[in-house]
């Protein structure tokens, strides 16, 4: 899928304490009506109707709770219309300092570092609800997996911005989502850009502010580039018209003139391909360079004797690219460009290999310990020296969530879910970096995650992902 993380990181975390928390799952709610039987008291936690504090066992406190709304330290909340109250944990006031990794926050199924907050704003098979209380027409989509973020130029709609997010759904089922916010962050609208396809796994955003959508299908899978408003066809691409088990996309446009878009694939033989526009138009139609005639060619690796580096080319033959594919770098997944290097991830060898753009030349590094672990000048390279932080989810394992190195390589849980046994995904921000989306892709929830205190993240991603060690 779309964004990429590391391998069960083992470097200890630079903010103490934050541990591993190890939380069992939010029980649900109980409720006896308004007036529970006398043997009912004390009420245990997540037990209601309650009036008051004398009515919980000692130590639980009674929570006032309207329709449809949570309840702290308690699951089901978001689907009960009732009034009733429930007896909870006294509640701690909520921190506005960010700490990243000191995981304290409780909310949603989440356990979230201090500072933070969150809401569910999707939910597979439900209907988007918008802010003026209105519903979407369609309801969300299964399995929501890679994802991305465009401001919306449109009139009407300024400062206002638009989440996309694949479908990764089996026999026509799948597609593009896309779910509208205005500039405070409120929810417009929600559509599907593109309907009938398969298995939309991950994908990546074009230098032009479009999506593209790769199908995950065996040897007939294709690329397809959609507007994240709507107001253009979904087109398929020049680049994988072949067919495959299409995976990540990225590109290299440093030189406007000679631009490169590639694209991964997710199978045994599945070569990284590179697509060269022959007459790249960036100011007219930029969106018909990548369906109009160009080269492909496919990277083939000269490894050294250890393995660890080597040398590469990019050739014209399929058939000895896919197999030197299948030697050296089968199932590839995750893709990303930054500067002269680029990244992509195997996902069964466990290897992440960068190849230096400009010099013809690549190193492979195991992710078992962690991605970029143990090589802070990596991670410094991709930041640039600056105070941010490199984010990445996680596909599967324990307590999956949302993680992030800083430039001098130590390891932070933002969030993760002691309740959800979920591939996190679709890791996202809005344009002024204040509110992150991701899901739980099987669950089928999308949330937005914030800072209290307003201030943006300060966040640079590298679409690269954790395939966690079980």
């Amino acid at each position: 899928p779309s964004q990429s993380p590391v391998e069960d990181p083992t470097n200890p975390p630079s903010i103490s304490p934050v541990g591993e928390p190890t939380l069992p799952p939010l029980p649900d709610l109980v409720s006896y009506g308004g007036s529970p039987p006398p043997w009912a008291y004390p009420l245990k936690l997540c037990e209601g109707d309650c009036d008051a504090d004398s009515d919980c066992q000692p130590g639980l406190v009674c929570y006032q709770k309207d329709s449809f709304e949570e309840v702290p330290g308690c699951l089901g909340g978001l689907n009960d219309e009732s009034q009733q109250d429930y007896c909870v944990q006294p509640v701690t006031p909520a921190v506005d300092t960010y700490t990243p990794g000191k995981l304290t926050v409780q909310k949603l199924g989440l356990l979230l570092s201090e500072g933070l907050d969150a809401r569910i704003i999707a939910t597979t098979g439900q209907r988007v609800l918008y802010h003026d209380g209105r519903e979407s027409m369609e309801t969300f989509h299964m399995n929501p997996d890679a994802g991305a973020t465009f401001k919306d130029e449109r009139q009407g709609n300024e400062g206002g911005w638009i989440y996309v997010s694949n479908s990764e759904v089996e026999d026509a089922q799948g597609g593009v989502g896309a779910i509208t916010f205005d500039k405070d962050g409120n929810i417009l609208d929600y559509k599907m850009l593109l309907k009938r396809s398969s298995m939309n796994c991950g994908g990546g955003r074009t230098p032009f502010d479009t999506w593209v959508s790769c199908e995950e299908v065996d040897a007939e899978g294709q690329l397809y580039q959609v507007d994240p408003t709507g107001q253009r066809s979904p087109q398929v691409l020049t680049l994988g018209k072949d067919g495959g088990r299409f995976e990540s996309f990225a590109y290299d446009v440093r030189n406007r003139m000679d631009p490169k878009f590639f694209v991964t694939e997710d199978h045994e033989q599945g070569c990284l391909r590179r697509f060269t526009p022959l007459n790249p138009d960036w100011e007219q139609d930029p969106w018909s360079m990548l369906h109009g005639d160009g080269k492909v060619d496919y990277l083939f690796l000269y490894p050294s004797d250890t393995g660890e580096f080597g040398t590469y080319e990019w050739i014209d033959d399929l058939s000895r690219a896919r197999s030197n594919a299948q030697k050296y770098y089968q199932f590839s997944e995750g893709i990303d460009v930054s500067g002269s290097e680029l990244f992509f991830v195997c996902k069964e060898s466990r290897q992440m290999f960068t190849l230096d753009l400009d010099r013809g030349t690549y190193t492979r590094k195991s992710t078992v310990q962690g991605l970029f672990d143990g090589g802070p000048d990596q991670i410094e390279r991709v930041l640039e020296g600056s105070s941010e932080f490199l984010y990445f989810t996680e596909e599967g394992g324990k307590d999956a969530g949302v993680h992030a190195r800083n430039a001098d390589g130590h390891f932070f849980t933002i969030f993760e879910s002691p309740v959800y046994p979920d591939e996190t995904t679709g890791l996202s921000w809005s344009p002024d970096g204040r509110i992150m989306y991701v899901a739980y892709q099987f669950t089928g929830l999308l949330f937005s995650v914030w800072r209290r205190d307003g201030e943006p993240f300060h966040q640079t991603q590298l679409d690269v992902k954790f395939h966690h060690q079980l």
